[in-house]
């Protein structure tokens, strides 16, 4: 996973998650459920983006990720391909959510990129579930969904939820572009108690932005954003 904008640039990294696509088909496994990436749309894009929307492939992460998923589309393994935003919620201890509640946490300023990027997050209970139910599905045809929420998404206004509830004051940065999901397919695959597109980034980050995403569990009270 890219941990830089010079990384999610590389087309290096690209190849060799196309390679990795590559070996997977050649397996002949007989479902292939695949981690794709929000990556593939561009901020130029009218949003939300739904799958249809999404550009020929380009150079970097993204790049090799929709490759992948045209590899994929047209093998003959019943496929499965799931495009998610950043993800996070434990154990991941990375990322902008993680690292800005930590900052938070300890009366710091977080450090915020000079150009935010496209961005969006996720929560990995809810890309594992998605996961599994996807894993379920036994269509033979290729199904392609966006495996997030429906909010407007944009760094600066995570970062803004975050200073508010932790009652900080919200660091100055620039403003960037706001990224949303079409997510009726995934309502359609996700059955049972749970529907994706009924959960939201408010309330799940209410769940994993606290103490649980700073640390262990073994935090202090304090660590719990208000409400």
């Amino acid at each position: 996973m890219p941990q830089s904008a010079e990384e999610y640039a590389d087309d290096a990294i690209g190849e060799r998650n196309l390679a990795m696509v590559r070996h997977l088909i050649a397996s002949n496994a007989k479902h292939i459920v695949f981690a794709s990436s929000m990556t593939v749309y561009d901020a130029s894009l009218s949003m939300p983006v739904a799958e249809e929307d999404a550009p020929p492939p380009a150079g970097g992460y993204g790049g090799g990720k929709r490759r992948a998923e045209l590899l994929l589309e047209k093998s003959p393994q019943r496929t499965s391909i799931l495009r998610f935003p950043g993800l996070f919620g434990p154990p991941r201890r990375e990322g902008l959510l993680y690292n800005t509640t930590r900052a938070f946490f300890e009366g710091k300023t977080p450090r915020l990129p000079a150009t935010p990027p496209l961005w969006g997050a996720f929560h990995v209970e809810d890309a594992a579930d998605l996961c599994i139910r996807a894993g379920e599905r036994r269509e033979e045809t290729p199904l392609v969904i966006n495996a997030g929420y429906p909010d407007r998404q944009a760094v600066h206004l995570a970062v803004g939820e975050l200073a508010g509830r932790f009652r900080r004051p919200a660091p100055q940065m620039a403003e960037g572009p706001v990224f949303a999901m079409n997510v009726e397919r995934a309502g359609q695959v996700v059955r049972g108690d749970v529907c994706i597109a009924c959960l939201d980034f408010q309330s799940r980050s209410g769940l994993g932005v606290s103490r649980e995403a700073v640390g262990d569990g073994s935090l202090p009270d304090k660590a719990t954003p208000s409400p």
